[in-house]
């Protein structure tokens, strides 16, 4: 098997292989070199609207709660929190273009607590089981006081939700949905994390942007494994060096494992140098920090075949993907189910790799099998294209089809589940597809001529 991998490495099928995967995941890295540099400009510019939009709601708010014969005291101290938060907007206008270091985020993440820990305690509700969010973080807000710097507030936190008239259901979301927000951050600064989001210039987002964000780096990759490993017995058919594999005193289960077990090791080492590079490249500019950033998974997808209850809505936070629980349309993003929790990123990783490689072992072993159970080249090549096909069409139009291995998804989305296979699932799916296909591969070789 070593000479016959050597001789797979040196071919020009397996170089064409490895040069259309390196370029095109260099051409991501540089795109995001570029554009992970964020535009001062453009974001001291987004504060100073925020600012305006909310001092202009506020002005209107004013004018119809005092137009009212009685006033609720509780909607003076609304009214001052509305206030500061757009004098947080105009604080992060005037000092962004500033950050240099950690530390300097921290002003931010401080801001940003503050602000969360205020909308969380908005829709809080003791009596309802929805403590007040100093209650619910206590411990952090103690060991990060110094680090925070966080000033005192304008207004009664505990007051807030008084004025709150929004429907049960969704106070409940919007205040489970913060709370995931707030342990977010203080996961970031209690560890020192660099905070990682999609785009941010770095190997693991440069991962998680070819494996789940670009739809067609997560099409065109095991139609690269199945039409590689096709390629690959086509040519050997063809210059008729499978003959000397195929008369060599061994059963036949040898043959079919040999070149099996030589196809995947040389399309293994395609992907890894292929994506390896380029995050090697990113790594050594930008640093390899952030293997501990909070990403959101739910738990039970991985010992069962359930799948959280969401809506179709859906929103990033951080690396991660996530569906909302229910809509809420005047916060612009959904929040998340309290059924997800964190892992942290290197956990996330290695749980995406089990389904990934498992991936590879599918759509390799189908290229190598149709070749090997086509008595005719023409044949072999236009069921690969059709199956090539069956891809594009599940992965697009057909993801909801749950024992289609055609359909499954990439292994980082099975890991943090954003798809309608939980993780178990997916494994399980592909699996047993790749016993299946092995066993029929066995059983047909078993039976054909392999001298004609």
């Amino acid at each position: 098997m070593r000479y016959h991998l050597k001789s797979i490495l040196k071919s020009k099928l397996t170089w064409t292989f490895f040069l259309i995967l390196l370029i095109s995941n260099l051409y991501t890295m540089i795109d995001m070199d570029i554009s992970g540099e964020p535009d001062v400009e453009k974001v001291r510019t987004y504060y100073e609207l925020s600012s305006m939009s909310i001092r202009g709601t506020l002005s209107n708010e004013k004018k119809f709660i005092e137009s009212r014969p009685y006033v609720n005291p509780n909607y003076y101290n609304y009214f001052n929190y509305k206030e500061w938060l757009a004098n947080n907007d105009d604080k992060r206008a005037e000092y962004y273009s500033d950050i240099k270091n950690l530390s300097d985020y921290n002003k931010f993440y401080g801001l940003s607590i503050q602000e969360t820990m205020a909308d969380m305690n908005l829709n809080a509700n003791p009596e309802e089981g929805r403590p007040f969010a100093e209650d619910v973080f206590k411990r952090e807000l103690k060991e990060l006081d110094t680090k925070l710097g966080l000033e005192e507030l304008p207004f009664n936190p505990y007051d807030l939700y008084y004025i709150n008239n929004d429907p049960e259901l969704e106070q409940n979301a919007i205040y489970n949905g913060q709370k995931i927000y707030l342990k977010r951050y203080f996961d970031l600064i209690l560890n020192e994390e660099k905070e990682l989001n999609i785009g941010t210039s770095s190997p693991w987002s440069l991962l998680v942007q070819k494996l789940s964000v670009e739809k067609f780096s997560t099409i065109i990759i095991p139609i690269i494994c199945l039409v590689y490993s096709a390629a690959l017995i086509l040519e050997d058919k063809k210059n008729r060096s499978i003959k000397l594999v195929e008369t060599l005193p061994k059963n036949r289960e040898y043959v079919i494992t040999h070149y099996y077990l030589s196809v995947l090791a040389a399309m293994l080492i395609i992907l890894l140098l292929s994506f390896g590079i380029p995050m090697l490249m990113m790594g050594l500019r930008h640093d390899f920090k952030g293997l501990n950033n909070p990403v959101l998974v739910y738990p039970e997808g991985f010992t069962s075949f359930k799948v959280y209850e969401h809506i179709d809505e859906w929103s990033l936070l951080g690396l991660g993907k996530y569906f909302g629980s229910i809509s809420t349309p005047g916060y612009g993003a959904p929040f998340p189910s309290n059924e997800l929790v964190f892992y942290p990123l290197w956990k996330v990783f290695a749980l995406a790799t089990i389904p990934s490689i498992l991936k590879v072992l599918f759509y390799t072993l189908l290229g190598l099998s149709i070749v090997m159970c086509s008595s005719k080249n023409t044949f072999a090549i236009v069921i690969t294209g059709l199956f090539s096909i069956i891809t594009v069409v599940s992965q697009i139009y057909l993801e909801n089809v749950l024992f289609n291995p055609f359909s499954i998804s990439t292994g980082w989305d099975l890991a943090i589940s954003s798809t309608q296979f939980s993780w178990l699932r997916g494994i399980t799916v592909l699996g047993l597809s790749w016993i299946i296909l092995f066993l029929f591969t066995l059983y047909y070789n078993q039976k054909r001529d392999f001298a004609n």
